[in-house]
């Protein structure tokens, strides 16, 4: 929300409150530029199934994020769409 407004993002401070060996801080040092998605989607892809799932819609959705806010727009679209496909549902009662 700061990047579409033009503002000073605290991003970076999340570094510190976060355990930067486990999820999602990949998905933040992806935001902060300091790995790529192809990194982010290999540190996806590990664990169970259900873990994969997760973190794979995950990945879609803020690499989508990304790349609308990087202008590449057709990318954008595809990612979202892979995360509304595929992200699990919450229930109407959680």
């Amino acid at each position: 929300m700061r990047k579409r407004s033009d503002q000073q993002s605290d991003f970076a401070k999340v570094l510190t409150r976060i355990d930067l060996t486990k999820w999602p801080a990949p998905i933040v040092r992806l935001y902060l530029r300091q790995i790529t998605a192809e990194t982010v989607l290999v540190a996806a892809n590990d664990g169970d199934a259900k873990t994969r799932k997760g973190r794979l819609c995950e990945f879609n959705f803020y690499s989508g994020e990304l790349a609308l806010q990087g202008g590449s727009k057709d990318d954008a679209a595809r990612l979202l769409r892979l995360a509304a496909a595929d992200c699990p549902r919450a229930s109407p009662n959680s």
